[in-house]
């Protein structure tokens, strides 16, 4: 388990828009009383995810289709993104390639291959 000391010292507004509360009771005010108090409220601060040492993306493919998978679907469109350059790293400034490509042959990509295969 890594833990991080982090040096971010920041200020966020907490914004109280409504106040509102019950008074709820059985018998007398002394038997049984419950004020319930409810607070709404805006938070705007940042959320920071987990730090990982994992590997960066370097490629997203979608594949569109023209209906849902229970009905069999034809595939219509993949997008593709890669970096520009390919070596880019995380922290380098980059750009990308997007390419678009139009199907009409039913086909359906293999994750375990990475090839197009046709309908079983």
């Amino acid at each position: 388990m890594i833990i991080l000391q982090w040096e971010l010292q920041e200020m966020f507004p907490i914004i109280l828009s409504n106040v509102t509360y019950a008074d709820e009771y059985e018998g007398s005010f002394e038997d049984r009383r419950v004020l319930t108090y409810t607070l709404s409220f805006t938070a705007k601060f940042y959320l920071y995810g987990p730090v990982t040492d994992q590997k960066v993306i370097k490629s997203v493919q979608v594949d569109q289709y023209t209906d849902m998978p229970v009905n069999a679907p034809k595939r219509e469109q993949r997008y593709t993104v890669t970096p520009s350059p390919v070596s880019a790293d995380a922290d380098d400034n980059f750009g990308f390639n997007e390419t678009t490509s139009f199907f009409e042959d039913a086909k359906n990509f293999d994750e375990a291959t990475g090839t197009d295969t046709e309908d079983a």
